[in-house]
């Protein structure tokens, strides 16, 4: 039987660090029967905008295709994706956390697609708390500058926006419960306490030895000041206007080096979320079908309502230390730059 896995995340939850972890070990794997395509290595860029009727919409192809280049994009990864489904595997795994952004339209084409090339489709999620998770989703959407708001306006739109029970019934309605895979995101619910472990028991490859994979653990978080200064930058210079790419943002074509961010000594950005009544209800509705896909004892928890506001901290209060050590952080980053094109030349 031929199977595949499609993990969609959801967004933080250690899904860059699976993803790396697989790459990383993708011959050993092969050595078990699962295979896991280095080549079209990542796949949010290579899979995830291939069943969008206007790919070019897509902010990581917007930056770098127009319309015509993205079509063309799209029936070029097709066609690779169809070359890499002839390979002899028992499993295949496709990993790509923008995948939970897919309406029904795309789960149609995706399926559409990728059935008859397997006997069977499992889809895996991994799933935070949701006062866990939208700390995190925050965080996310400053960094990846896919908004130019307010972080209290942020928050109230990713509570309403967030929808665990939907997600699930998706995917659910196309390929049967018995076929969709949720884990709590928490490390003592983690085989051996180990996301990777984890994630393998969980797909129910059982052959394969934990000591034999080298896991790659991928920090993409930002700190608390790091937040407050992207999410200043993004509401003055944003990276689209009126859907159009703004070059009056420096790097608009490019992508801000977060390493840098990820180096600079930071407090973790952490809220404190206060659910209003009718926040708490819409969220906790959700749960009696999300728990009933979780390992007894897993279960995600209820939230309180709170007549009390989230505080949300102030650009204002990031203290002068933290523009020294980002200042450095991108002096030295600059330095590395200047390093490889001193390299590059010499060699030329």
């Amino acid at each position: 039987m031929k199977t595949l896995i499609l993990h969609i995340g959801m967004f933080k939850t250690g899904t860059s660090s699976i993803q790396a972890t697989l790459d990383s070990n993708s011959e050993y794997l092969k050595s078990k029967g699962i295979y896991y395509s280095s080549r079209l290595h990542h796949h949010n860029f290579t899979f995830f905008p291939l069943f969008y009727e206007e790919p070019e919409t897509l902010p990581d192809w917007q930056i770098q295709f127009d319309r015509e280049q993205a079509r063309e994009k799209q029936r070029f990864y097709l066609d690779e994706w169809s070359a890499e489904f002839k390979e002899d595997f028992r499993f295949f795994i496709i990993s790509s956390e923008n995948v939970t952004l897919w309406e029904r339209a795309e789960i149609d084409k995706a399926l559409d697609f990728l059935q008859p090339h397997f006997d069977q489709i499992k889809v895996v999620i991994y799933l935070r708390s949701f006062t866990s998770y939208l700390s995190s989703a925050v965080q996310q959407l400053v960094k990846n500058a896919f908004s130019n708001k307010d972080l209290h306006t942020l928050l109230k739109e990713e509570i309403k926006f967030i929808n665990y029970q939907e997600l699930i019934q998706k995917w659910a309605e196309k390929l049967g419960d018995e076929n969709i895979i949720v884990r709590n995101f928490r490390r003592e619910f983690f085989k051996n306490n180990n996301l990777i472990d984890d994630f393998i028991d969980a797909v129910g490859i059982s052959d394969i030895d934990p000591s034999q994979i080298v896991n790659i653990r991928v920090n993409e978080s930002i700190g608390k000041h790091s937040v407050l200064l992207l999410n200043e930058l993004n509401k003055k210079y944003p990276v689209f206007l009126n859907d159009v790419l703004n070059l009056e943002r420096g790097l608009a074509r490019r992508y801000i080096p977060l390493e840098v961010f990820e180096k600079v000594p930071d407090e973790k950005f952490e809220l404190d979320i206060k659910y209003d009544a009718e926040e708490a209800q819409y969220l906790n509705n959700q749960l009696e079908y999300v728990n009933s896909f979780l390992p007894e004892g897993q279960e995600l928890e209820y939230v309180e309502a709170s007549d009390q506001r989230t505080v949300i901290p102030d650009a204002s209060d990031i203290p002068i230390s933290y523009y020294v050590e980002m200042i450095n952080e991108y002096h030295r980053y600059i330095d590395q730059l200047l390093d490889m094109l001193e390299d590059k030349n010499k060699e030329g």
